[in-house]
């Protein structure tokens, strides 16, 4: 009886050591995830509550994130662990964007992913961007998280540079308008300018028919002769050769050779 009493206290030991050895692990564990969940370094910037599966340990400082493209809403990442604890180690990485409207948290992405796009926010505004990557070895069974935030900005909707380029191309277009509207300023003056010549000297031959008709209308009233009638009277009134014609003026005095007087 005393052996056997012996050897029940030893196994009751036994078990009672192992089970003390458990619940201090499982406290220290707990500890642990309680400590580095409150710590306060990035207490602010980063979170873990949507970590359902457990783990050891986690690092900062391994995780380098990168932004790939920014447009004015959207956000796209890339990350890369820089050095992995084991050969065996199976990788799930998350990213999460915290908005005013709260967080946005993409799903579990597959081993090999190393980049996310976030959609659907605001423009020209800085968001706090975290990457979590579980890193869970398969022969130690141990789970190390890997985290890194960054603060990256959204492009805004007006940019400076895109006012300068509406700006200069608005002015170029204006400039060839202007431009082109003085071109063609200066042509149509330079055509009514010509019209109003032509027009003015139409007027003026007009006038000068005119009055070169009156003229010799008031002429045959008085019966004085055009230039036409006095050449024609002209010719009808002499049958002379022209070169022997005596004209009347002439006629009106007379040459003596003989005693070389003249005699009117």
């Amino acid at each position: 009886m005393t052996s056997s009493h012996s050897m029940m206290s030893c196994h009751f030991s036994t078990v009672l050591k192992t089970s003390l050895q458990v619940c201090v692990f499982n406290i220290l564990i707990n500890t642990q995830l309680v400590v580095s969940t409150s710590s306060p370094e990035h207490k602010e910037l980063v979170r873990f509550d949507h970590f359902l599966q457990p783990y050891h340990k986690r690092y900062l400082g391994i995780l380098n994130v990168h932004l790939l493209e920014a447009g004015t809403s959207t956000l796209k990442v890339s990350w890369q662990l820089l050095n992995m604890t084991s050969a065996d180690s199976l990788i799930e990485s998350t990213a999460i964007c915290e908005t005013n409207y709260g967080a946005i948290v993409s799903d579990k992405l597959k081993p090999g992913t190393s980049q996310f796009q976030f959609h659907h926010l605001d423009s020209n505004t800085d968001y706090a961007v975290c990457v979590y990557v579980l890193e869970k070895s398969a022969s130690t069974n141990i789970s190390l998280l890997h985290y890194s935030c960054q603060s990256f900005k959204t492009i805004p909707l007006i940019r400076l540079d895109s006012v300068v380029a509406v700006v200069i191309s608005v002015g170029y277009i204006m400039a060839m308008i202007l431009l082109g509207l003085i071109g063609w300023w200066k042509n149509s003056y330079k055509v009514r300018q010509r019209k109003k010549k032509e027009e003015a000297l139409l007027r003026f031959n007009k006038d000068h028919r005119n009055e070169n008709s009156k003229r010799q209308e008031s002429g045959k009233v008085s019966h004085s002769f055009g230039i036409g009638e006095v050449v024609n009277e002209y010719k009808t009134s002499t049958s002379c050769i022209p070169m022997s014609c005596v004209r009347p003026e002439v006629a009106a005095f007379q040459y003596n050779a003989q005693d070389r007087e003249i005699t009117f």
